[in-house]
């Protein structure tokens, strides 16, 4: 180590754990390593970011430069890998997370539950998918099934016919969503015919529907922003959008698996919850030199009066908030690559959303604020 150079706890951590000559570097400041993800050798990049005043910055940033890893991001991550997490822990950030969060209104704030989000198991009979005709129909790329978590069980009846993304968060399954993989057109016939048959059948003989969606029960979805973990000190822009497929395709027609500028997150509904705005708070309080430049949010078309409040709520927080409309008649989940484009391209700033688009004043007593 060299003992000119006065490390912190958490770069000293990572030294440490590599076994780092500090010494030998690039002329970018990366020093260079085996990969403790994949193990290719000479692949590793780590760099360590001085540390100015009582700001806090990260302090470690890391890439592999293997193609077939590309594992990369700050040190949280890192340190969780060497076991060694708990020193993110002793962090203090550019602005207190609290204070910031003193100008939420009170609904947002309504019912926050501090406990932690428990890690959950995998449904039973879970397995990996590679490949899924469902989801190839619905333009999966082959790097989606290798970035998310999806599967399918067997075994599990009230998941059969769905596909299952599980949602992680700190690196951790949280919860899964299910998708069912039945066309429209039989799950409306399947959910009529139950609908007829339970007005006539014995309580105990009566028959479930077939829902769209099925979400892990006992889960705080409301407490989740599913892609946080992808936000690296080099994003500058977050898209926000409603639920996992929005995302997914997202994330698919913008080719933001290539992109570290630009990441996408989800809130599991057209509503921001007091702790989604906490974790994306402290989430862009830790990149350093606070560099996450805007905030989009892109809600369903339906969803106007929900983007103003909502919106509203961001421009306290985030200087440069912009809202998306998504073409008439359909979701981020289901727009083409140049529908992107042509949505992104005529964003407006908050309040040109605000005064610009007319909607019905949004009723403040149907909007349920869970955190």
């Amino acid at each position: 180590m060299d003992q000119k150079k006065k490390w912190t706890n958490i770069q000293n951590a990572v030294i440490e754990s590599l076994g780092l000559n500090v010494r030998k570097k690039t002329p970018r400041g990366w020093h260079i390593t085996d990969c403790p993800f994949c193990g290719k050798e000479d692949k590793f990049g780590v760099k360590f970011n001085d540390q100015k005043g009582e700001k806090y910055h990260n302090q470690v940033s890391f890439n592999c430069f293997s193609g077939s890893c590309a594992e990369h991001g700050s040190e949280y991550s890192l340190l969780k890998l060497f076991g060694k997490e708990h020193l993110v822990g002793n962090r203090e950030f550019i602005k207190s997370t609290r204070e910031k969060l003193e100008g939420v209104s009170e609904g947002v704030s309504e019912g926050v539950n501090e406990e932690e989000l428990v890690n959950m198991p995998v449904p039973m009979g879970w397995s990996r998918l590679e490949y899924h005709p469902y989801l190839v129909a619905r333009g999966w790329d082959p790097w989606q099934f290798q970035h998310y978590q999806v599967g399918i069980t067997e075994i599990y009846y009230p998941l059969k016919d769905y596909v299952v993304i599980l949602i992680e968060q700190d690196g951790e399954n949280k919860g899964y969503v299910g998708r069912s993989t039945w066309d429209n057109d039989k799950m409306n016939a399947y959910n009529e015919h139950v609908k007829e048959f339970n007005k006539t059948a014995e309580k105990d003989d009566r028959k479930m529907t077939h829902p769209k969606y099925k979400n892990q029960g006992g889960v705080f979805f409301e407490k989740m922003l599913w892609g946080i973990d992808d936000v690296t000190i080099n994003t500058e822009e977050i898209i926000i959008v409603e639920g996992p497929f929005d995302k997914t395709n997202t994330d698919k027609q913008l080719q933001l698996n290539k992109s570290e500028k630009v990441k996408c997150v989800c809130t599991f509904g057209k509503k921001i919850s007091y702790s989604q705005m906490v974790k994306l708070i402290e989430k862009t309080d830790k990149m350093q030199n606070n560099s996450i430049k805007s905030i989009i949010l892109m809600y369903d078309p339906e969803a106007i009066d929900d983007s103003k409040f909502y919106g509203s709520e961001l421009v306290k927080n985030f200087s440069d908030v912009k809202l998306a409309m998504p073409v008439e008649g359909k979701d981020p989940g289901d727009m083409s690559q140049q529908e992107f484009k042509s949505v992104l391209g005529s964003m407006r700033s908050f309040i040109q959303f605000y005064t610009g688009l007319v909607g019905n004043k949004l009723d403040r007593k149907k909007v349920k604020f869970k955190s």
